[in-house]
C-alpha cells in the first residue's frame, strides 16, 4: 500500500514505526525512524512549534491548512509576490493544500518553501508534496482525505519565462516550480496537498 506524501520532523528515540511507507519524506534526522499520518498517534512529548509557509503560484492561489481557509495571503493574487505565512502548530499531523490557478495560458507553476523552528523542512520539487489535475471534490483539503492516487509533482522544464521574476527566497532554498504536468503551460487548475508530522 502506498503511504501519502508527507513530511516527518522528529528526534531520535521515539520509537517511531514505519508503516507503508511509499516514498521517502524529509526527516531532520536521519537516525529517526518514519510513521505515517494514517497511524499517527500523539507520544508522551507534546509541544508546540513555530511552522512558516512560504509559497507563491502562477497565477493565483487559496488554500488551506488542516481544513482551514488561509485568509491572511496578501499576495495570493500576484504570482510576481510570494507570501510567507506563520503558524504554531502542536505535536500530531498537519495537512497543507494549495489549489492553484493558471488564467493567462502562458505559464503555471506553484512554488513553496515548509520551514519548522527556522529550519527547512519542505521544498517544492523534492517530492514530498502531492498534486492532482482533476477536481477532487468536496473534502480534498482535509487531512483525512485519501491522497493516495495523486501523483508527485514534476518539476516545470521550462522556467525561462519567468526570468527574474522567478521569487528569489524560493530559488535560493532549492525549490522548484511545479505543476500537475512538466509542461507548465495548461490553462487550468492544479491541486497540491503536503502532509507534516509533528511528534
Amino acid at each position: 500500500m502506498l503511504a501519502r506524501a508527507f513530511v516527518v520532523i522528529g528526534w531520535v528515540g521515539l520509537g517511531i514505526a514505519c508503516s507503508g511507507c511509499g516514498r521517502s519524506p524529509f526527516i531532520l534526522n536521519d537516525d529517526l525512524p518514519v510513521r505515517s499520518c494514517e497511524d499517527w498517534e500523539p507520544g508522551d512529548r507534546v509541544r508546540s512549534y513555530d511552522v512558516e509557509l512560504s509559497l507563491t503560484a502562477d497565477d493565483s492561489w487559496d488554500g488551506f491548512v488542516d481544513g482551514m481557509v488561509i485568509d491572511d495571503a496578501v499576495n495570493a493574487g500576484d504570482w510576481m509576490r510570494g507570501d510567507t505565512l506563520p503558524y504554531s502548530m502542536a505535536s500530531g499531523c498537519h495537512t497543507i493544500a494549495i489549489h492553484g490557478r493558471d488564467v493567462a495560458g502562458v505559464l503555471s507553476g506553484f512554488i513553496a518553501s515548509v520551514s519548522v523552528d527556522g529550519r527547512m523542512t519542505s521544498v517544492t520539487g523534492d517530492g514530498s508534496w502531492r498534486v492532482t489535475g482533476a477536481d477532487p471534490g468536496g473534502g480534498w483539503e482535509g487531512l483525512a482525505y485519501d491522497d493516495r492516487s495523486w501523483a508527485m509533482p514534476p518539476d516545470c522544464q521550462d522556467t525561462a519565462a519567468w526570468g527574474d521574476y522567478w521569487p528569489e527566497a524560493f530559488y535560493e532554498v532549492g525549490a522548484s516550480w511545479i505543476w500537475s504536468d512538466a509542461n507548465c503551460r495548461s490553462l487550468g487548475e492544479a491541486w497540491f496537498r503536503l502532509d507534516v508530522v509533528l511528534p
